[in-house]
């Protein structure tokens, strides 16, 4: 498996299933739960 000539599904696909190996299906449910973008907005507190 060549990673340069992979696909971004592909590449994606084996970062997760690696991810799952090493930490688990529960730990990898909840670091990506941490590294998905918060939607708030902080800019609005910001200026008050």
């Amino acid at each position: 498996m060549n990673i340069l000539e992979m696909t971004e599904g592909e590449l994606y696909k084996a970062g997760l299933q690696e991810l799952i190996v090493q930490m688990g299906h529960t730990y990898t449910e909840q670091f990506l739960k941490q590294c998905k973008p918060n939607e708030y907005d902080y800019t609005d507190e910001r200026h008050k």
